[in-house]
């Protein structure tokens, strides 16, 4: 494929730039929303830990999730990685 010396060494369009940028930014942006998704139906929305009267508040962390749905289920202790 060649290409026109004097085309390839035009500026770019800044509308153009600035489409592909918006374009990007939303396909990012749906992929996270999918992301999301999918770990709050695996893991559970991070409205339904609210702490009880009286409890400590913790911060909806997906490994705070993933702990609580760990005890839930009853998971050996030796099945879960803790790093220290």
């Amino acid at each position: 494929m060649c290409v026109d010396p004097q085309q390839a060494r035009k500026p770019y369009d800044v509308r153009d730039v600035i489409e592909q940028y918006s374009q990007g930014h939303l396909n990012m942006m749906v992929r996270i929303k999918e992301l999301q998704r999918r770990l709050d139906g695996t893991l559970g929305k991070p409205g339904m830990f609210l702490p009880g009267k009286g409890e400590d508040k913790e911060y909806p962390t997906i490994g705070a999730r993933m702990i609580r749905l760990e005890d839930k289920v009853g998971m050996p202790q030796c099945l879960c990685f803790d790093v220290k």
